[in-house]
């Protein structure tokens, strides 16, 4: 190998180490966070201000949820969370904020995923058992007039 192709390879093993980082969901500028006010801002005002939120509470008192987080990637492995945010502003019934909390990647809970699996019990069929029971069941082709 000559000069020139080694360092074409080189080139190449380095690039592939290449350090990737990359931000995700809201983009926050604290001005507009700051302006929003509690027992002050309306819903409408929140709108305006921040835009349309990641995320909406489905149960209990209103919630919208503003998200944002960074990830770092190193070479071929999985990306890493660096940094995240999560801004809640919490409205009451009158759509005034009632409550403005935020959190950051110390307040996460990290949950371990089981490996276990759920039986499923009653009537269990083979494959054949599966394609013989579908034998007949299929409408025939209707005549049109």
């Amino acid at each position: 190998m000559n000069l020139k192709h080694i360092s074409i390879i080189s080139a190449l093993l380095l690039s592939a180490c290449a350090h990737e980082v990359e931000q995700h969901g809201y983009s926050f500028e604290q001005n507009n966070v700051d302006i929003i006010k509690v027992r002050q801002s309306s819903k409408h005002h929140v709108l305006n201000e921040l835009g349309s939120p990641t995320s909406v509470s489905d149960y209990g008192p209103q919630v919208f949820y503003y998200i944002s987080y960074k990830s770092e990637k190193f070479a071929f492995f999985d990306p890493r969370v660096i940094e995240q945010r999560v801004l809640a502003i919490t409205f009451d019934k009158k759509d005034i904020v009632s409550d403005i909390t935020e959190y950051t990647i110390d307040d996460r809970n990290n949950i371990a995923i089981s490996e276990h699996k759920t039986e499923i019990r009653g009537n269990t069929l083979t494959p054949i058992e599966q394609i013989l029971t579908n034998v007949g069941k299929y409408n025939k082709k209707q005549k049109q007039f």
